[in-house]
């Protein structure tokens, strides 16, 4: 069955260059060719394929008195797929009917795979006769392919997964027939009457799990929700971070989609804010839970628009969940009472160069909001500092730095006006007016590429400016190129 996009939902962030100012974060969805036929669909964070290094940082929020830790991304090895058929010895094949063999070279100690069970799976597939690869999930990453036994699958798997247990690897010789039969498949080089070969490794199963009413507790919003494995550690509650999967069934039984095809589970709250993840709150590391849930949802476009009502049965599986984040200690005799409502008291005065007005700071931060609820951090597991602008990001960017110097820290009361205003913002669950208590760790800054309005008028930024570009410092680079167009003839109206 085709997987249904899993999109996360973030708001614009400029990359630490500021030429690309104007560019999202928002993750690509990215379509590979499984032994479906129909394409895919897979998922890639923004931050690609590429590993970025990053030295070990810590702040000084409290975490439960245990300070965060944001570690770098190790490098995984991971092994290459086959180039060529494994070897085997013919005499070991199972036959199953209709040309259809298959040989277990690893057998699994899990559960047995059955029909109505989601598999999933990383396998390489090749052309019988020539030894071609032809498509394959293992190209230097941990993306798996998850699918409903049977589904939108070529016979030979519907058929030939069967019985494999859990952890198992399995060759899977699938006669023309029943793979891609008479025409082939020229999108991924299967040529017509072609015989193909895969290897599949059984990375696990999932079964829709049926939740009983006497033993689910009923949720304010009528979902039944059924703890299966209670889990360990400190239970989530949005004031920290989690990672979660998430696998969906309709009412029907069918498997809608998974997160488990993502090289990575899914990062909360900050990843994703759909559905499903209103029902995480309370669950813990290595934790299960079964919910049955009703959903709206919207079909068609335009005048044929319209609101439906589904059913929806979600396998919420969480990962690793972190203590709460909270605000740090501050004395209140130092707070600073700025313009247009804005406080804020430095918590560590920074070494480093001060932050020029109108430039763009490189941070990391803590956003709550007013219930002290987080709503986005950098410094959760694999996150790097963010390059934002008052313009793109939040007003308060403009002035809620002023002062501070590189090294420092600062905890900064938001009034609506510099956050989201009147409009909230929906997606990161901001209500209208709303204020919000950051936590900031001024690491850089950057200059713009064009100058803000009014900036001209302050000699002490046009000259760090100018030295950022390469002038000396000593006049306005723009002023110095007119000049000299000026004396060229250019653009004198002649």
């Amino acid at each position: 069955m085709r997987s249904q996009a899993f999109k996360p939902i973030r708001r614009f962030t400029p990359t630490t260059s500021s030429a690309v100012m104007v560019a999202g974060l928002l993750s690509s969805i990215v379509a590979f060719t499984g032994p479906t036929g129909p394409t895919v669909l897979a998922f890639q964070d923004s931050g690609g394929a590429a590993t970025r290094e990053k030295t070990t940082t810590t702040t000084k929020i409290k975490q439960n008195t245990k300070p965060i830790t944001t570690r770098a991304p190790q490098p995984v090895r991971r092994p290459k797929p086959a180039s060529r058929i494994p070897s085997h010895d013919p005499k070991n094949e199972i036959a199953l009917g209709d040309g259809l063999t298959y040989v277990d070279t690893s057998v699994g100690t899990g559960d047995v795979l059955q029909s109505g069970d989601v598999a999933i799976v990383q396998y390489a597939g090749w052309i019988k006769e020539s030894g071609d690869l032809f498509s394959t999930n293992r190209r230097g990453n941990e993306k798996r392919f998850v699918t409903h036994i049977p589904g939108r699958l070529i016979e030979g798997w519907n058929r030939g997964l069967l019985g494999m247990r859990e952890g198992g690897r399995r060759l899977l010789f699938v006669p023309a027939q029943l793979g891609y039969g008479e025409k082939g498949y020229a999108d991924i080089n299967v040529p017509p009457n072609a015989d193909l070969v895969f290897e599949v490794e059984l990375k696990g199963l999932l079964r829709k799990p049926e939740i009983e009413l006497a033993s689910a507790k009923k949720w304010d919003d009528g979902s039944l929700v059924v703890d299966l494995v209670e889990g360990h550690g400190p239970a989530f509650d949005r004031n920290g971070y989690a990672t979660f999967h998430v696998t969906w069934w309709n009412n029907d039984g069918q498997l809608e989609g998974s997160s488990l095809e993502r090289e990575k589970p899914v990062l909360m709250p900050f990843d994703n804010l759909a559905t499903w993840s209103l029902y995480t709150p309370g669950m813990k590391s290595g934790g299960k839970r079964a919910v049955a849930a009703n959903v709206t949802k919207q079909e068609g476009f335009g005048e044929n628009a319209k609101t439906v009502t589904a059913h929806r049965t979600y396998l919420i599986q969480a990962i690793e969940v972190s203590d709460p984040l909270t605000p740090p200690e501050y004395d209140e005799s130092k707070i600073v009472e700025a313009d247009d409502g804005l406080k804020y008291v430095d918590l560590k005065i920074g070494e480093g160069k001060k932050f020029p007005k109108y430039s763009l700071p490189d941070i990391n931060f803590i956003g709550w909001r007013e219930d002290r609820s987080v709503y986005d951090t950098t410094l959760s597991p694999g996150g790097e500092s963010r390059v934002v602008s008052p313009e793109f990001d939040l007003p308060v960017w403009g002035k809620g730095l002023i002062g501070m110097h590189v090294g420092g820290s600062r905890l900064i009361w938001v009034p609506a006006a510099l956050a989201y205003g009147t409009e909230g913002n929906g997606q990161l669950r901001i209500r209208p007016d709303e204020d919000l208590l950051l936590y900031v760790e001024l690491v850089d800054f950057e200059m713009p590429l064009f100058l803000p309005p009014d900036a001209s008028e302050d000699a002490e930024f046009m000259k760090e400016w100018n030295e950022a570009f390469g002038n000396g410092g000593d006049s306005n680079i723009f002023e110095d190129i007119d000049e000299e167009n000026s004396d060229s003839g250019d653009g004198g109206g002649k």
